[in-house]
């Protein structure tokens, strides 16, 4: 875990140690203005010589950067007690030249012994007394051949990966922000309730996964069943058979025979109802003719003739027949005689014309 007191370098310590002899270049390749360092040997490098040390492992060569990431105090103390000229001159004192392949020289007894005594000067230790084991020369011409620590495209992009989520984690922490950024990454503990980026990485893929599953799922659905709802559709032809009938009723009417039968039917029709109405009419006057009769001819059993004056026999309906006792001692008899006669002459009349109508 990264110190919680870790901070970016200030600008004067970074100037001191670019001043340092040989840190004006590049350590492995020459190239000016480095910007990057190996905390392990206390050296500067460039950006494509610092991809390299990556490639090492931690363990071999801790690679920081001068302006981006954040320091220890001890780390800055380990780049005090090298500089590139120092560790250049060490190499080359026991057989590893500067030319050699990053992969070679910094997987020799040497190397090996350079970082111990960084270390331990910077810890104000004395350093290793070791012998240090002479370098091969015939392994600098199998990594010729076939270079040490040698990695497929694949795998630089998982460790540039990898590197990225370990410089943000060191920068802003995995649960505790501002903690540096660098190679090293802070692990959340279960206790703390931190998630790594790689869990969360899954988990978004996850859901992504079963979002496009459910959305493929659910278009074939639709797909499927419009395509059923078109063939059913196709099937019972309903347009079809509708425009059918509508074509069978009209050859129907427009055939002369239906059109005869039809009239033949309205004909029948009328008839019946002309002669039910001719019936009816018919039997109302002879009801009206038999009514007539009965009240025209001389009522039997010595009754008058409808309509003659005088007598107690007279038809009572007649209102000269009325015999109500009037006020003065008399009848109605005498009084109304007068109008009895108006009105059997009316009902007369009426008769004969009723009797004219129906012919």
């Amino acid at each position: 875990n990264r110190p919680a007191c870790a901070m970016s370098m200030d600008a004067d310590i970074a100037d001191e140690i670019k001043r340092m002899p040989g840190n004006k270049v590049c350590v492995d390749c020459e190239a000016k203005h480095p910007q990057w360092a190996s905390v392990s040997y206390g050296t500067l490098m460039c950006l494509e010589c610092s991809g390299q040390h990556r490639g090492l492992g931690v363990h071999n060569s801790f690679v920081r950067s001068v302006t981006m990431d954040s320091w220890t105090a001890d780390e800055i103390a380990r780049m005090r007690a090298g500089g590139n000229a120092k560790m250049v001159d060490f190499f080359r004192k026991h057989g590893v030249e500067k030319r050699l392949p990053i992969s070679v020289k910094y997987n020799t007894d040497a190397a090996l012994f350079y970082r111990e005594m960084i270390a331990a000067v910077a810890a104000g230790r004395p350093p290793p007394a070791r012998p240090i084991a002479p370098f091969d020369p015939s392994m600098a011409t199998e990594a010729v051949a076939s270079p040490v620590g040698a990695e497929t495209p694949l795998e630089r992009s998982e460790r540039l990966k990898r590197e990225a989520q370990e410089r943000l984690r060191a920068k802003f922490g995995g649960s505790d922000y501002l903690r540096g950024c660098g190679n090293t990454p802070t692990p959340s503990s279960p206790q703390s309730g931190g998630v790594s980026g790689d869990a969360l990485g899954a988990t978004l893929s996850s859901w992504s996964r079963s979002l496009q599953q459910a959305a493929s799922k659910t278009a074939a659905s639709a797909a499927k069943y419009s395509a059923a709802v078109a063939t059913k559709l196709q099937e019972k032809d309903l347009a079809g058979k509708m425009k059918a009938r509508v074509s069978a009723v009209t050859t129907k009417l427009k055939d002369p025979h239906t059109a005869e039968r039809m009239k033949r039917s309205t004909q029948q029709s009328w008839r019946w109802v002309a002669s039910s109405a001719s019936s009816l009419w018919s039997k109302a006057t002879a009801a009206s003719a038999d009514v007539l009769k009965t009240i025209s001819e001389p009522a039997s059993r010595g009754q008058t003739p409808v309509g003659s004056e005088g007598g107690a026999g007279r038809h009572p309906s007649s209102l000269s027949e009325a015999n109500t006792p009037l006020a003065g001692g008399g009848s109605t008899g005498g009084a109304l005689e007068g109008a009895g006669t108006v009105e059997d002459d009316w009902l007369r009349e009426q008769i004969a014309a009723a009797r004219a109508e129906m012919g």
